[in-house]
């Protein structure tokens, strides 16, 4: 083998390991910036994250999740019943950044089945990664700072976790059940 040809193949060797350990590095950032949310599907496996204040979330007609503290304090009252891992209950702040929570109608004058609620749950409001890249798509109207009516909108179509890629971010689309004839 020729002189060139292994300087060439120790090159391409020294590339390949330079391109591993950025890929490493970029998935270990990852990690740490997902916080509560990587891999935590139970309660336990959340409460029990050596590396994060993690808050386990329960929430009526709503799936539950594994979020941080600070963002479990974030989401206001009502929507979730968050406990941290020593047990005690998470209690959400009084004021939340807007848009915090929004919601949107759809078809309010149509039949009833053909009626929509979407709501929106972004940890960080206005401030958060999410509304900084994506908020223009929320506005005012139709969006609104509120939760959908959970007695009229009685049936989830759909869930979104982490929409847009965006961790700890969810979206529900609300429908209303109707009894069969």
């Amino acid at each position: 083998m020729s002189t060139d040809h292994s300087h060439k193949v120790r090159n391409m060797h020294t590339r390949l390991l330079a391109c591993l350990l950025v890929w490493q590095a970029v998935a270990l950032h990852t990690l740490a910036l997902d916080g509560c949310h990587h891999g935590h599907a139970t309660a336990n496996r959340c409460l029990a994250d050596p590396r994060h204040p993690c808050a386990w979330c329960q929430g009526e007609a709503r799936s539950d999740a594994c979020w941080t503290e600070k963002e479990a304090a974030a989401i206001p009252a009502g929507l979730y019943k968050c406990m941290n891992s020593s047990g005690g209950t998470v209690t959400p702040s009084k004021t939340n950044p807007p848009n915090t929570v929004i919601m949107k109608l759809t078809n309010p004058g149509s039949p009833l089945g053909k009626q929509h609620c979407f709501e929106l749950i972004n940890p960080g409001g206005t401030q958060s990664p999410f509304w900084a890249s994506k908020g223009w798509k929320y506005t005012s109207p139709p969006w609104v700072n509120a939760t959908c009516n959970r007695t009229k909108y009685n049936y989830v179509n759909r869930e979104w976790k982490n929409l847009d890629n965006f961790t700890g971010v969810y979206q529900w689309e609300y429908g209303i059940a109707v009894a069969a004839p």
